[in-house]
């Protein structure tokens, strides 16, 4: 955990939750929110690009319980009434964190986090040319 926010902490459009002081994190999920206009890339097009890496990060609050079909009938699941969570549940990514993790696992995920930032507008470009 330590690791990750020490070198992604400055990675312009990936903001770490933020755990309240006195509260006992007990390091079981690494979430992360991918602001789009400030990455270069949306959380699935993060979400894709990790996996074609073959690193298994996973979409978190997603979906959203109130888009379940049981409960998107309620009055209380209307899209507009729920802007918070909605925007959340499009941009959280829950990367790789587990007790045996080696450090250069860490590291491969770092630098594809960064390199997907860097390059972002090359990415964009070639997921519009093979889209075509």
């Amino acid at each position: 955990f330590e690791r990750y926010h020490t070198h992604l902490s400055t990675l312009p459009g990936l903001h770490f939750q933020q755990i309240r002081h006195g509260t006992s994190y007990n390091y079981s999920y690494l979430t992360v929110e991918i602001i789009p206009e400030d990455f270069g890339l949306t959380r699935d097009e993060v979400y894709i690009s990790m996996r074609e890496e073959g690193i298994i990060v996973r979409k978190y609050f997603f979906p959203l319980c109130s888009n379940y079909p049981c409960y998107k009938s309620l009055p209380s699941a209307k899209k507009e009434l729920l802007p918070n969570a909605n925007r959340l549940a499009s941009r959280i990514l829950c990367l790789p964190l587990y007790d045996d993790m080696e450090e250069s696992d860490v590291d491969k995920i770092m630098e594809v986090l960064t390199a997907l930032h860097y390059h972002a507008s090359e990415i964009k470009v070639l997921a519009l040319s093979v889209n075509r």
